[in-house]
């Protein structure tokens, strides 16, 4: 899904556009078998099963692990309006995995 039109969110003062989000977390309940042959850089698509989370980190095809984070509202409420995300692998430790979450058009 590619969209051009900006949805704008609020946090605190200022307004945040779909296209600005950027979001550092770990994944939740990551899947080990997964998490083994990722490599720092690798990029997962996000995607969502139901609209209040948690979002899904799909590492070729497969399942990496889930994103449970404060902002997960607002990723769903943009992917619905067209917009499409992707995490990048900043670290891998052990079986914990973090991330980057941005907008496609900014990786």
């Amino acid at each position: 899904m590619g969209g051009s039109s900006s949805t704008p969110f609020t946090d605190g003062s200022r307004s945040i556009d779909c296209e600005d989000l950027d979001i550092k977390t770990q994944l939740s309940s990551p899947v080990a078998s997964v998490i083994a042959i990722l490599k720092v850089g690798d990029i997962l698509e996000i995607e969502f099963k139901t609209p209040t989370g948690p979002c899904l980190a799909i590492f070729k095809g497969v399942l990496a692990g889930t994103i449970i984070n404060k902002d997960v509202r607002r990723i769903i409420e943009c992917i619905v309006s067209g917009h499409k995300f992707v995490a990048r692998v900043r670290n891998i430790t052990g079986g914990r995995c973090a991330i980057t979450i941005k907008h496609a058009s900014a990786i």
